[in-house]
């Protein structure tokens, strides 16, 4: 059983960094995207760093409830 928490820990914490990595530089191309935008992209922009922020508390929130459900198991 250790062995498997063990493995489920390192996939956690590569796609943690590989998805931390993409967040990255989503909101660098966002960001340049607000920054050149008329009025009319605006929004859009807007809609691109608010989906942004939604995909990184549900990353970060489900690594979360993962390693807590490990941690439960693991007892």
């Amino acid at each position: 059983m250790p062995q498997i928490t063990q493995a489920l820990q390192n996939v956690i914490t590569l796609l943690q960094s590989v998805s931390g990595l993409i967040l990255i530089i989503a909101l660098i191309i966002a960001g340049l995207n607000m920054a050149s935008a008329d009025s009319g992209r605006h929004e859009k922009a807007k809609r691109q760093l608010i989906g942004i922020a939604i995909a990184a508390i549900v990353i970060f929130g489900a690594t979360f409830i993962v390693n807590q459900l490990i941690s439960l198991v693991g007892r």
